[in-house]
């Protein structure tokens, strides 16, 4: 199972953003990636795995800045899985 999120501005469009972190509330194991570049949106980096809620977890983020963020989130085992909520969270860096 694949969930592809949309591209999001953090409500913020015209701001370089630098993504610190993401969270997310799953049951399994869920592979998360990350596209940073809305002219190249099938060109993803993979982030990590995550198997439950990530809120209180150490930061899982990655090293660049962009404007929007996109994200997938693939789950592959013969498993129960559930994708419950999901946020990123990013330092605007500049505002255009």
């Amino acid at each position: 199972m694949t969930v592809e999120l949309p591209f999001s501005d953090g409500s913020q469009p015209a701001t370089l953003k630098e993504l610190t972190a993401i969270d997310a509330t799953v049951n399994g194991q869920w592979t998360v990636e990350m596209a940073a570049n809305p002219k190249q949106p099938t060109v993803f980096e993979e982030l990590g795995i995550v198997t439950g809620p990530t809120w209180l977890d150490l930061d899982l983020g990655s090293q660049g800045e962009s404007t929007h963020y996109k994200f997938k989130l693939t789950h592959s085992k013969a498993e129960y899985a559930r994708l419950s909520n999901f946020a990123f969270h990013f330092d605007a860096t500049d505002a255009g």
